[in-house]
């Protein structure tokens, strides 16, 4: 669904105009319900943007200190190179409770002690509040950080295809619909937040059971 037809959409379940739910009304009401859809589509659908670029790749030369980064970043996978060439190999995330247990396991440093270390091979990295960092460290290590780009609806460009599979754009619109009338205080609001309900049950089940992979990719339509 594109951005116009979802725009006519909503205020066809709203029954309203555009004067009095505006385009940059559905914006606000629509794009925090965008990213949780988002994030649980790819849990029950495991679902995959494709894009005609290459993934992104965030490049580092690591210190002992954690690298800032932002802190919703969705890392894929990360890549560390100890003589500052072409050879790339790829490491293992970590947290502190679970390195610090493997640790106290097999006799080895806590992940404290091997954040210190400056003369070694990297083999994990851990990303916090404060950034991301490779350990233990080496004399220089030149980092790549894979990342999948977060889905962005770009409202501007009415042509822009929202990259939801087809239950949770409807429950998208939907949401929106109920937000608006719940504000207004509609008798539509009841109607509304049943179909919700039902299309929301559908898509926990698919949540539920996963297994299935949807990949999705940026169309463009022409309005006549």
């Amino acid at each position: 669904m594109i951005i116009s037809e979802f725009y006519d959409y909503v205020r066809q379940l709203t029954r309203a105009n555009s004067r009095d739910l505006t385009d940059s009304d559905i914006e606000i009401l629509a794009n925090p319900e965008a990213d949780y859809l988002y994030e649980l589509s790819i849990q029950a659908y495991h679902l995959e943007q494709t894009a005609v670029t290459a993934p992104t790749v965030l490049t580092y030369v690591m210190t002992t200190s954690f690298q800032a980064t932002d802190h919703n970043l969705w890392i894929e996978r990360v890549e560390v190179s100890i003589d500052g060439g072409d050879s790339f190999y790829q490491i293992q995330k970590t947290n502190k409770t679970d390195y610090n247990l493997e640790a106290a396991e097999c006799g080895g440093l806590s992940l404290t002690d091997q954040l210190a270390v400056t003369d070694s091979r990297p083999t994990h990295f851990i990303q916090t509040s404060e950034g991301i960092n490779v350990f233990p460290m080496a004399a220089s290590v030149t980092t790549n950080i894979y990342v999948k780009d977060t889905p962005v609806i770009d409202w501007a460009n009415p042509n822009f295809e929202i990259l939801l599979p087809n239950v949770p754009i409807n429950l998208l619109a939907l949401k929106t619909a109920l937000m608006y009338r719940d504000i207004n205080d509609t008798n539509q609001l009841q109607f509304l937040q049943s179909q919700y309900n039902d299309k929301f049950e559908v898509f926990q089940k698919r949540l539920a059971k996963g297994g299935r992979v949807i990949q999705m990719h940026q169309v463009t339509k022409d309005i006549i």
